[in-house]
């Protein structure tokens, strides 16, 4: 109400409940949304949300801890 505009739009996942054409219809206002400036953070497991992203941080866990690394980095199974 203040004229404040939110830059950032942080997502924790919800994408698996969608069935595919509510999950494109959302991906396409995130895209749209990213096209007018705002920055878009999604947490998911979801391959469909991750293959239309521009960047991917990967996460993998191990017995030794987990692991982190941007996609097309090695991260073990996850490249």
């Amino acid at each position: 109400r203040a004229g404040s505009r939110i830059e950032c739009l942080f997502l924790d996942e919800g994408f698996g409940a969608l069935d595919p054409a509510s999950l494109d219809t959302a991906l396409d206002a995130l895209e749209s949304a990213a096209r007018r400036g705002r920055r878009i953070v999604a947490v998911t497991h979801v391959d469909a949300v991750t293959a239309r992203a521009d960047q991917v941080l990967g996460v993998a866990g191990s017995e030794s801890g987990s692991h982190a690394a941007w996609r097309g980095a090695e991260l073990g199974t996850m490249a």
